[in-house]
C-alpha cells in the first residue's frame, strides 16, 4: 500500500511543479504589465493623471510611473509594489479615497539618468510668458527656505489639473511675497529677473524702455499693479478640495 501512495504523491508533486513553472512566464508578464502607465489607467480615478503624463515631457520620453513613484533600489521597489497593491485592493473593494494621494521623493527625481546633475547645473532660465527668470536649484534644495526644507515637488507639483509636475507661479509667490516685510528682498521683482533688455512696444506704437525707469528707482509695482493680492494665507476649507482624508485635515496647523 505504501508504494502506490508514494507514487501518487510524486505525481501530485510533479503536477504542482509543472503548473508552477508554467505560471512563471505569465506571472512575470503580469508584473511587467503592472509597471506600465496603461495599467494604472485601468482605475478611472487615475485616468486624468495618466492623461497629463502622456502630454508631458515625461510621457514623451516614456518615463514610467514607477520611475518616479518608486525610489531607486530593490527594497524600495518592493515597498512601492506593496503600497501599489494595497491601493489596487482599495480600488477593487471601493474603499479608496475620492482623491489619489502620493509622494515623490527627491531620490526618485535625482536617480541616475534623470535629474541627477540638476544641483550642478547652476542657474536655469524659467520662462514665464515673455519674461525669463534665472532660477538656481542648488540653494533652494540644499538650504533652508523660510525655515523649511524644500523638496523637488515643493515647486514641481500637480496643483493644476491636466498639467504634469509643472511649476505654477502661485507656488513661487508663497515664499517670495507672503510676509515680505520680514525680508524685503524676497518681494523685489529683480531678485528673480531683470528688466527686459529690449524695448517693449505699447499702445500707439510707443516703445517703453524698462531699464530707464528702474535706473531712476521707480518701483515695478508703480505700473504692474495688482501683481499680488491678499496675505497668502490659505483658508482651511480650501484644503478639503484635495485632501479628502480627515487625518490630513486634522493636521492643518502642522506646516512641516
Amino acid at each position: 500500500m505504501k508504494a502506490p501512495r508514494r507514487s501518487l504523491l510524486r505525481r501530485i508533486a510533479l503536477v504542482v511543479l509543472v503548473c508552477f513553472l508554467l505560471s512563471l512566464p505569465a506571472g512575470y508578464a503580469f508584473m511587467e504589465y503592472s509597471t506600465k502607465p496603461q495599467f494604472c489607467a485601468q482605475c478611472h480615478n487615475m485616468v486624468p493623471y495618466v492623461k497629463s503624463w502622456e502630454n508631458s515631457s515625461h510621457g514623451r520620453a516614456n518615463v514610467s510611473c514607477i520611475d518616479c513613484h518608486f525610489e531607486p533600489g530593490v527594497i524600495e521597489t518592493l515597498e512601492g509594489k506593496f503600497k501599489a497593491s494595497t491601493q489596487l485592493v482599495k480600488y477593487v473593494t471601493s474603499t479608496e479615497g475620492s482623491k489619489p494621494w502620493a509622494q515623490v521623493s527627491d531620490k526618485s527625481c535625482m536617480r541616475g539618468g534623470c535629474h541627477s546633475a540638476r544641483l550642478l547645473d547652476g542657474k536655469v532660465e524659467f520662462k514665464l510668458g515673455r519674461t525669463s527668470i534665472a532660477f538656481d536649484h542648488t540653494p533652494h534644495l540644499t538650504e533652508m527656505r523660510r525655515n523649511k526644507k524644500l523638496r523637488c515637488t515643493s515647486c514641481h507639483s500637480q496643483i493644476v489639473q491636466g498639467e504634469h509636475l509643472t511649476v505654477t507661479t502661485s507656488t513661487c509667490l508663497l515664499c517670495h511675497f507672503k510676509g515680505a516685510d520680514e525680508d524685503p528682498k524676497l518681494s523685489q521683482c529683480t531678485t528673480c529677473h531683470q528688466p527686459p533688455e529690449k524695448p517693449i512696444e505699447i499702445a500707439g506704437g510707443l516703445e517703453f524702455v524698462h531699464a530707464e525707469y528702474v535706473g531712476r528707482g521707480v518701483a515695478c509695482e508703480t505700473c504692474h499693479s495688482g501683481v499680488t493680492q491678499g496675505t497668502g494665507e490659505v483658508p482651511k476649507h480650501r484644503c478639503a478640495a484635495c485632501h479628502a482624508v480627515q487625518e490630513h485635515i486634522d493636521r492643518y496647523e502642522d506646516t512641516e
